[in-house]
């Protein structure tokens, strides 16, 4: 139940992000900023929080991309969104989830000693 807690706020953080950001699509420079910068951290936050809540890593960068491309296109009835920025979401995502199964590790080190 704990990881699916954990996919569901990872969900949560990027769809928020990604409609917050459609929204401002009537200003350009705050559009681009959004989409090109705050969309991929959120993933990359919601990556890293999902696998140290324990999910695994190559499952946790998954859930941003496919958000990022999802909300853009219920969002405007059928807009499909150019796919630089859902793969500069998904590779931000993998850096968040690779941080997230870093900072398990280092715990882990940790806890043996």
């Amino acid at each position: 139940m704990k990881h699916v807690l954990s996919f569901l706020y990872s969900l949560l953080i990027t769809a928020l992000t990604a409609l917050v950001t459609e929204m401002l699509k009537p200003v350009p420079a705050l559009y681009s900023v959004g989409i090109w910068a705050l969309v991929p951290l959120s993933g990359a936050i919601g990556a890293y929080i999902a696998v140290r809540r324990g999910v695994n890593a190559y499952l946790a960068w998954l859930v941003p991309p496919i958000c990022a491309a999802l909300v853009p296109l219920i969002a405007s009835m059928g807009y499909l969104p150019p796919a630089g920025r859902v793969l500069m979401c998904a590779f931000i995502s993998i850096v968040g989830a690779a941080a997230g199964d870093t900072g398990n590790s280092f715990d882990k080190k940790r806890r043996r000693k």
